[in-house]
Parts: structure tokens; sequence; C-alpha cells
């Protein structure tokens, strides 16, 4: 995707991907991040967190088949891109720290037509959990807007 290639200020540094995850037949989750270091800011030895800014982002891919198996995964212009930014947010990152991102699928029911495939996705610097969905025969995931209250978190150290 466009807003991953290289940025055109040289003092930005490049993404790095922290996470691959290959899922059902054709589909694949990469998690970018990276970190912009502030140059003025002053290193508080208080202060657990990292005062540069780090920044997360899932990329999820799907390989458009139209029913043919026999396809090479290798050729880009088989792939459809959804930029799904950093879907579980943080405020920090302790020093010395980096994002990344944990996932776990939860197929649908592969006979269906209607079948519906869902996402659920964490980090290691956040307790909420994200959850993305994508029809069967679709090429682009949804991030599932939950009501407050029902949204699924992961317990931290303080919980």
């Amino acid at each position: 995707p466009q807003s991953f290639q290289e940025d055109d200020d040289e003092d930005w540094p490049c993404w790095k991907i922290t996470h691959l995850n290959w899922l059902e037949n054709c589909s694949l989750a990469v998690g970018l991040s990276r970190v912009i270091v502030d140059a003025e800011a002053e290193d508080d030895e208080e202060d657990e967190d990292d005062p540069n800014e780090h920044q997360a982002s899932l990329l999820m891919g799907a390989m458009i088949t139209e029913g043919d198996d026999d396809v090479d995964p290798l050729n880009s212009s088989l792939w459809s891109w959804s930029e799904m930014g950093d879907v579980v947010p943080f405020f920090s990152v302790p020093k010395g720290g980096h994002h990344a991102f944990h996932t776990t699928l939860l197929p649908g029911n592969r006979s269906s037509t209607t079948s519906t495939t869902l996402l659920l996705v964490g980090c290691n610097v956040a307790s909420e959990v994200a959850v993305l969905s994508r029809q069967q025969g679709d090429d682009e995931w949804a991030m599932l807007d939950l009501m407050e209250g029902n949204q699924m978190t992961c317990p931290t150290d303080e919980e």
C-alpha cells in the first residue's frame, strides 16, 4: 500500500515488520511499527515510559483467487490490502520496549456461503482486544465496533 512506502522525509524512520500471521488459505496479517525519536526529549530516569513516539499499524492482505486454487501467492496483483491502523490503541511503550501485535483466527464455517471469519487482535502494550471480520468471498477486512462495555480485554499485571 502507498502509505507504507518510503516517506519523502528522510528523517522519518521506515516501518518495520513486527508480526506476520498467515490466516486460512488466502489471508495475511502484517503488523508494522516504527519509532520516531524525539531528539529534544530529556531522559527522566524515574519515568518508565519511552519519550519517543511509537507508531503501529496492522495491514490485512487477502488473496483474490476467484475460485482458482492453483494461483501463485507471490503474484502481487492477486492481493488486496486493507490498512487497519493501530486497531488496539495504546498510550505508551516502556523504555527499551517495542510494540508487537498478537492475532488469533476464529474461522467461520467453510461449507456456508455466508460464513464470517473473525480475527482477534491484541498487542503487548495495551489491554484491549480488537475484533476484525471478513465475509467469505470478500477481500476486505473490517473492524467491528462493539458497544461500550462489550469489548474484550487482556489482563495486565496491574489487574
